[in-house]
């Protein structure tokens, strides 16, 4: 995906390829070039479930976030309204050993193995000396808003804002530790996988004739 300039970002078609993009399993350098080109340094993004704040813990939540889903994005609805965008958006996730066996699986399987839900974004953009960039995303999940629409005590969404801020943490310190193992291990368990797939590709092609392509569909993973 080409980099996209940044002053267009209130633009709902720049914003919708904004939204695709960061779900999309495009690579470490990507995913950071297109953060950089339309995030601020001060960018804050909460969620139902967690909070993160800044580009580098941004880039960890979306670069977990593909690692663990194939997430087919139909974004179906952008309005801009000066800095303000707000956007609807529906995600299709499939965990990530489902998508790579996914040829394999009859499509019923597939589509019941698959988990929609809709979030509505307010999304806020400061302008900088590099253009408009986003500062603020507030998620809103569906099946969430009949929950947290009811009355809680005070010390309660306190507590919450405790363990959103907690469970973003999480993901980005995972992902650290993830990425810093991968490669490290990578050239010495790469070769393993590779022969212990291509095995299980040959045994059930002789035993139960699926050719289920294990070895090809995970070559980008270990790429």
């Amino acid at each position: 995906m080409a980099t996209l300039s940044s002053s267009e970002v209130t633009q709902p078609e720049i914003m919708k390829e904004v939204l695709q993009g960061l779900c999309r399993p495009v690579g470490g350098p990507a995913l950071r070039s297109l953060i950089d080109a339309h995030f601020d340094d001060s960018l804050v993004l909460k969620n139902p479930l967690f909070s993160v704040k800044g580009k580098d813990q941004l880039y960890h939540l979306f670069h977990a976030w593909s690692g663990l889903f194939d997430d087919r994005v139909q974004v179906l609805d952008v309005a801009t309204h000066g800095s303000k965008i707000l956007c609807k958006v529906r995600h299709n996730l499939l965990l990530r050993p489902f998508h790579m066996a996914k040829h394999t699986l009859p499509a019923l399987a597939a589509d019941l193995l698959t988990v929609p839900f809709i979030v509505n974004s307010e999304i806020e953009t400061v302008q900088t000396a590099r253009g408009l960039r986003i500062s603020s995303w507030v998620e809103d999940v569906s099946v969430y808003t009949l929950i947290f629409n009811l009355v809680w005590p005070t010390k309660l969404f306190n507590f919450w804002d405790f363990v959103e801020t907690a469970v973003g943490q999480g993901i980005v310190v995972a992902d650290q530790v993830a990425s810093k193992g991968y490669h490290i291990l990578q050239p010495m368990l790469a070769p393993h996988a590779e022969r212990a797939l291509q095995g299980t590709d040959r045994l059930l092609k002789e035993r139960l004739g699926l050719d289920a392509g294990l070895h090809s569909a995970s070559s980008k993973f270990w790429a």
